[in-house]
């Protein structure tokens, strides 16, 4: 259950979005929430997403009565914000103001306030601009010990509405017992919303990958690799026991996980997506390249990620030809 619902915020509406997000969670849990502002000294770096933190900007070199200053500016607002949060929603809702690098920072306190869920907004940049200046959502992400729910806010009036509220919980796996440690926050989400779970997993057969000249014997193997998918979900559940009783499968084959699980989420009018993330960082992770990090680049859904702390069989295939997708 969700009990403890962290926050982090840099004073702009952009990151506010989460809180609607926040206190709908929070309502049907009853839990409460924890507002996270970072102050950043303004000659090391700008804000939760490179902005300006709350509505200070100006600051010329490292000059500590201004920075202390602005510290106590940002605090106040914080303290306003969450009482007005407390009025607003009868939630209770703490907040603290705190310095340090904005991404470590916002993992500590979230670990020592022992929040069950981190819900922060995100620009889900990517290519060269998400190399270049980072993602402190993505480093959130991959450094906490909780569940961090991203979300998305519009790009403009006339982007799909997204109603914090969830009917349909999409969890995607890879095959791996690393990747169904995500299960248990997709199946407490689904529950505080009675809402559907689906479970989908993406296969990957040969013929994807090299060309077969046999399109007859091609359709044949899809259909292999379509079976051994459904029976690796259902395998899922079945030992998921009562938990993940009652729950779909979508078993998907193609090329490219990625488009598979974004056509699953528009087919299937999934309103969050759940993965398991390695936590990678980095060069490697920019070369390599990541499923999470490209459906956080190409969907405007929430997406909750869990980046869990060991992975008890993580190389294990559902079968030897099994191109698994990096989460």
């Amino acid at each position: 259950m969700y009990g403890r619902i962290a926050v982090p915020l840099d004073g702009t509406q952009f990151s506010e979005y989460a809180l609607r997000f926040a206190t709908e969670i929070a309502r049907k849990s009853g839990a409460s929430i924890h507002l996270i502002h970072v102050h950043v000294p303004q000659h090391i770096e700008h804000g939760l997403f490179g902005m300006a933190t709350f509505r200070h900007r100006v600051m010329s070199g490292a000059n500590p009565e201004a920075d202390l200053q602005i510290f106590e500016a940002e605090q106040k607002a914080l303290q306003e914000k969450a009482a007005a949060v407390a009025a607003e929603t009868g939630i209770e809702v703490t907040n603290h103001t705190i310095g340090g690098r904005v991404g470590d920072a916002v993992e500590r306190e979230a670990e020592a306030w022992d929040a069950d869920l981190i819900v922060m907004a995100t620009h889900a940049r990517s290519g060269l601009g998400r190399i270049r200046y980072g993602s402190v959502a993505d480093r959130v992400a991959r450094q906490a010990t909780m569940p961090v729910l991203l979300v998305r806010p519009p790009d403009s009036p006339l982007s799909r509405p997204i109603v914090p509220t969830f009917r349909h919980v999409l969890a995607t796996l890879d095959g791996s017992e690393f990747s169904e440690q995500v299960l248990p926050a997709a199946t407490t989400l689904a529950g505080l919303f009675a809402a559907k779970l689906t479970l989908a997993h993406v296969e990957t057969p040969p013929g994807d990958r090299h060309f077969i000249s046999d399109a007859s014997a091609e359709a044949t193997m899809r259909r292999q690799y379509h079976e051994t998918c459904r029976q690796y979900l259902e395998d899922v559940i079945e030992r998921g026991g009562e938990a993940l009783r009652g729950a779909a499968v979508e078993p998907m084959v193609g090329r490219f996980p990625t488009v598979a699980i974004l056509e699953a989420a528009v087919r299937l009018d999934a309103d969050v997506i759940c993965m398991a993330t390695h936590g990678r960082g980095g060069l490697s992770r920019a070369l390599v390249g990541s499923t999470t990090n490209e459906v956080l680049s190409n969907t405007w859904l929430p997406v909750l990620l869990l980046r869990p702390t060991s992975s008890p069989n993580e190389t294990v295939p559902v079968t030897m030809l099994s191109l698994q997708a990096s989460v």
